[in-house]
């Protein structure tokens, strides 16, 4: 009877400790859509009111320091999107462990 407690006892924390996650996970996101959003309105304005061809060099500026980013700094690692996830798995599919 002891082991169905400790057994009963972990399941309850993980279910609080998976909850405590997901509600702190919500909060990231709600945190960055709206500081994405704020900058995003703060820049444009910005953009609007001082010089129009902005639009065209920053998102090139952007491009750019992702460029360098992903050559350099990780060393041309391929992104694991969900595009690559399902292709690799796909491929894992096709080989025949016999």
């Amino acid at each position: 009877m002891e082991r169905k407690k400790v057994i009963v006892h972990h399941y309850y924390k993980l279910v609080l400790i998976s909850i405590l996650i997901g509600l702190i996970s919500c909060l990231l996101a709600f945190s960055l859509k709206h500081l994405t959003e704020y900058f995003e309105h703060r820049v444009f304005n910005k953009v609007e009111t001082t010089n129009k061809v902005l639009f065209v060099v920053l998102p090139t500026i952007g491009i750019t320091a992702i460029y360098f980013l992903r050559k350099y700094l990780f060393l041309n690692r391929k992104n694991k999107g969900i595009t690559e996830i399902y292709k690799t798995l796909d491929q894992r599919k096709n080989i025949s462990l016999f």
